[in-house]
């Protein structure tokens, strides 16, 4: 009887062991060089659209991505994005109608409306107005991230970053520390401290470095920590800490905090 027990619990667990990942591979995908190639546009739509936007990365000054006053390629990038989207509804619907979506959605909704209700009160520019509200549209890029997540390409994007993360991560910290701009767009500047010391100041961001530093932290918290892993995450957050010294850690302790309350819930069984 013990060992029916026994057997028919191990049996559970492979069986649940086995969906789970094959729910994990859905959404991540395993094999990114099989991916039909609406999924790699779209993953490499994306990359542009933030490549161009950080500026300080660009192989050419960001002034050169300007197409009208402070309107930019990526601006364009991003509208067509989220159009794209809309139009493809259907492939994350399942996506799109979860629960756990509805406040998004709502938020989203009164956005818009703000945005209407504004230009007729303070008689703006509709379309002058439309572009400088470019973080508000910004928020809209969850429709193409489900899209991107139902066609499996999550992985992909993340693969097409990382190289370019790496780099901008590297030439931020010679940077700082020689006080001569590697990077196009970013101000070094020589900051006084206590002792009469100086140190060169770095004004300008990096390519998602926080991202994969919290991500690496993740996989340590959630599965396993790997020591060949803690060069790379120290390569990605040094340049946060030297830019925004004690906020930086503030943030990512935040950040941690949580990810280490919500492995902690989910080993309990608590649903979260």
């Amino acid at each position: 009887m013990a060992r029916t027990i026994v057997n028919s619990f191990r049996s559970t667990v492979n069986r649940f062991q086995k969906d789970s990942s094959e729910v994990v591979s859905s959404i991540l995908g395993e094999h990114p060089y099989t991916l039909p190639k609406n999924a790699k546009f779209l993953a490499w739509a994306i990359f542009l659209m933030f490549f161009i936007e950080n500026g300080t990365l660009g192989i050419f000054p960001k002034k050169t991505y300007f197409v009208y006053r402070n309107v930019r390629l990526s601006d364009f990038i991003m509208y067509a994005l989220i159009i794209y989207s809309f139009f493809c509804v259907k492939e994350y619907s399942e996506l799109f109608n979860s629960k756990s979506l509805i406040i998004v959605k709502l938020l989203l909704t009164y956005l818009g409306l703000i945005f209407i209700v504004s230009s007729f009160v303070y008689n703006y520019n509709f379309v002058e107005f439309f572009f400088r509200l470019k973080a508000l549209w910004a928020s809209f890029l969850i429709f193409p991230y489900l899209l991107l997540i139902k066609r499996r390409a999550l992985t992909y994007l993340i693969r097409i970053v990382f190289p370019f993360a790496v780099l901008s991560n590297i030439l931020y910290i010679l940077s700082s520390l020689t006080g001569t701009a590697f990077l196009p767009d970013i101000t070094v500047i020589k900051h006084p401290i206590s002792g009469g010391f100086k140190i060169y100041r770095v004004y300008g961001g990096t390519f998602f470095g926080e991202l994969f530093f919290l991500g690496y932290i993740y996989f340590w918290i959630t599965k396993r920590f790997k020591p060949h892993q803690l060069f790379i995450v120290t390569l990605f957050v040094i340049p946060h800490i030297l830019a925004f010294g004690r906020g930086a850690w503030l943030y990512f302790t935040f950040s941690i905090l949580v990810m280490f309350l919500w492995n902690a819930f989910k080993n309990k069984n608590i649903k979260t």
